[in-house]
């Protein structure tokens, strides 16, 4: 009786405590529902290389960046300090080298770059100085050369430039002299060498080249004269060598070849003298040996090769003779030796063989191969010849294919081989002796 009723009063005790568990589980999860759980950073933020070194570390208040924040490269070395007030940059900020020197310093306020923004080079001294207002640049710029003497000025206005640079040589001398409106060139703009005299003189009309734009050589000897219409190069242009001799002329008509192109070697002989159309070639083309005779002449229609086109030996003989319709080779080809003997002759259609194709021996003129060809692929006999004329082979083709009769001759005429091919496969081969007797047979 005793030990029921300590049974008893142990089940009591257990149901009591869970009922006591139950009812702090619901008071765990009431708690929870009214309360919003933040997933908003706060406290020290880091981001990693895949490396595992540190790339950036900052520090959030209630999910907003404040205080420093800072960058480093992949090997250790900070890249950049910037400072953040509820989120927002604000304050002093600073870009380094990899080796440490500072290469960029400037100040923000209300995420706004404002004031002076610094650049360096590697070695600390002031590269160059741009001011800002409200996150765009304004006022005067200045750049410097290594020395610390002045590279450039210029100035802007609401974030563009505006008004005239300047660009400066280490010795102080000018460099190039240009003016913007809006951020666009506007008006004369010149380049020197460094010893004053002029390498460039050129005008722009909203940020685009306009009129007459001149180079010259160091020497002050002008090298090229051309114009332009709305950035584009328009009528013709000149160019010359070191001591004033006309070297090249080219047309155009807004921004495409128009007109003759024509350029000189420098031992004043004409090399090429070709003819444009709206920036394609058009009519006759010649290119020159050194000594003025003719290299190559062809002659285009519309960007295409069209009719006769000649290739010629440095002795004025004719090398090669091609015929083109619409950019295609068309008709016989013909090929020559330094003496004037035809080596090969071939007949195309629409840039494929067509027709016979003969190679001559360039000794006696007599031919030592031919072939017929069905648009581009062997058709119908093909013949080798011995140096006297007489036959040596002959062989049929289909659409690539030997098919049919293939023999070989002995030089004094007699069958040496007959073979017998069906689409490409022999079916039958013979030998004979240069007596006519057959010494093997055999099928397959």
């Amino acid at each position: 009786m005793g030990n029921g009723y300590k049974n008893e009063r142990r089940k009591g005790y257990a149901m009591k405590m869970h009922k006591y568990y139950f009812l702090l589980l619901a008071v765990i999860f009431l708690i929870a529902g009214c309360k919003k759980i933040s997933m908003m950073p706060d406290g020290t933020h880091r981001e990693f290389y895949s490396t595992g070194a540190l790339k950036e570390r900052s520090t959030y208040v209630k999910g907003k960046r404040n205080g420093s924040t800072i960058e480093y490269y992949s090997t250790g070395e900070v890249r950049r300090e910037t400072y953040y007030k509820n989120g927002l940059k604000e304050g002093e900020f600073k870009e380094y080298y990899i080796a440490g020197p500072v290469k960029t310093s400037g100040f923000y306020k209300n995420d706004k770059i404002e004031g002076k923004l610094n650049t360096y080079y590697p070695n600390e001294a002031i590269k160059g100085v741009l001011r800002y207002s409200e996150g765009l640049p304004e006022g005067l710029y200045e750049q410097y050369h290594p020395d610390g003497t002045i590279q450039g000025t210029g100035a802007y206005k609401n974030g563009k430039a505006y008004g005239l640079f300047t660009e400066f040589y280490p010795n102080g001398k000018t460099k190039t002299l240009e003016n913007f409106v809006d951020n666009l060139r506007e008006g004369p703009r010149k380049e020197f060498y460094e010893d004053g005299t002029p390498q460039i003189e050129e005008f722009y009309k909203a940020g685009a080249l306009e009129g007459e734009r001149k180079e010259y050589f160091e020497n002050n000897q002008l090298k090229r004269v051309e114009n332009y219409t709305g950035g584009r190069l328009n009528g013709l242009a000149h160019e010359y060598d070191d001591k004033g001799h006309e070297m090249i002329i080219e047309g155009f008509k807004l921004g495409k070849r128009h007109g003759i192109y024509y350029k000189k070697r420098s031992s004043g002989t004409v090399e090429f003298l070709w003819h444009y159309k709206n920036g394609e070639k058009d009519g006759r083309g010649v290119e020159y040996f050194e000594d003025g005779g003719w290299m190559k002449k062809w002659n285009y229609k519309d960007g295409l090769l069209e009719g006769t086109v000649t290739e010629y030996y440095s002795s004025g003989k004719v090398k090669k003779k091609e015929f083109y319709v619409h950019g295609l080779l068309n008709g016989t080809v013909k090929i020559y030796n330094e003496r004037g003997v035809l080596k090969v002759e071939a007949s195309y259609l629409y840039n494929q063989l067509n027709g016979p194709s003969i190679v001559y021996n360039e000794t006696t003129g007599k031919p030592i191969a031919e072939a017929n060809f069905v648009i581009g692929e062997l058709g119908g006999a093909s013949r080798e010849f011995f140096e006297d004329g007489t036959l040596k082979s002959v062989t049929h083709y289909t659409n690539n294919e030997k098919d049919g009769a293939a023999l070989v001759y002995f030089p004094n005429g007699q069958v040496k081989i007959e073979m017998m091919y069906r689409m490409g496969q022999v079916i039958l081969r013979r030998q004979f002796d240069e007596n006519g007797n057959k010494v093997y047979e055999a099928d397959f």
